[in-house]
């Protein structure tokens, strides 16, 4: 009985263990590169209600369109994080925070399925 309760007792501390370990490794993965801005299909506004620059429109979710609209506007520079870019409705660009994708440079791009009552992701 004796030798039950320490295998038991000993399964348990490691379960615990793991548990620490999983939750610090989930902390940890977003602090390095999950995506901090959730974007479902309710992120995207009809394009007429996004600010319209030299031909294309800009919006920015994390509240810093100013910015966005600076960048956009200069031509140049670095569009500050939450930055949504689009030219025709089905079809956007965000920017990402630093590291999520180097390949292209930080955007996420979308394909979107856009009618009157909203859109609808159709590929990331």
């Amino acid at each position: 009985m004796k030798s039950t309760f320490v295998r038991l007792s000993t399964t348990v501390k490691f379960s615990g263990l793991a548990a620490i370990l999983f939750f610090i490794g989930y902390v940890q993965a977003d602090e390095m590169g999950e995506r901090k801005i959730k974007v479902d299909d309710s992120t995207f506004k009809c394009i007429l209600k996004m600010t319209a620059v030299r031909g294309f429109f800009v919006d920015n979710l994390a509240g810093d369109l100013a910015g966005a609209v600076a960048v956009a506007q200069a031509g140049k520079g670095e569009y500050p994080e939450g930055t949504v870019l689009q030219l025709i409705p089905n079809e956007a660009m965000i920017k990402r925070q630093k590291g999520f994708s180097p390949e292209t440079n930080d955007w996420e791009f979308f394909a979107l399925e856009s009618d009157k009552n909203g859109s609808k992701i159709v590929r990331r």
